[in-house]
C-alpha cells in the first residue's frame, strides 16, 4: 500500500487502462466520469473521504470502465494492490 497525492483535475486513472490496484480516499474528493474529455463527458458520481473505488477492475482483472479525477487541489489516496487487499480488509473490516 502506498499513499499518493493528486492535484485539482489530475487524472487518477483513465477509462480503458488496466491497473492492478484500487484506492481509498484519505483526504479530499474524487469525481468519476464516463467519456471524460469528450463531448459526451458525464459526471457519474463524486466520492468523499472514507470511500473507495477501483476495486472492480482490480478484482476482475479488467480495464477501467470510467475515469477518476481529483476534485480538489490536495487529494490524498491510499493505493491498495491486489496483494495488499487481504491486509487492507483486516484493518478495515467495515469495507467488506
Amino acid at each position: 500500500m502506498a499513499r499518493k497525492e493528486y492535484g485539482l483535475k489530475e487524472v487518477i486513472f483513465a477509462d480503458g487502462v488496466y491497473q492492478n490496484w484500487m484506492y481509498s480516499i484519505c483526504e479530499g474528493s474524487v469525481e468519476i466520469y464516463s467519456g471524460y474529455g469528450t463531448p459526451a463527458e458525464k459526471l457519474l458520481t463524486t466520492l468523499q473521504k472514507g470511500q473507495y473505488f477501483g476495486e472492480i477492475g482490480m478484482i476482475a482483472e479488467t480495464s477501467r470502465t470510467a475515469t477518476a479525477v481529483a476534485a480538489e487541489k490536495n487529494v490524498i489516496l491510499e493505493q491498495i494492490g491486489s496483494d495488499d487487499l487481504v491486509d487492507y480488509l483486516k484493518n478495515h473490516p467495515e469495507n467488506l
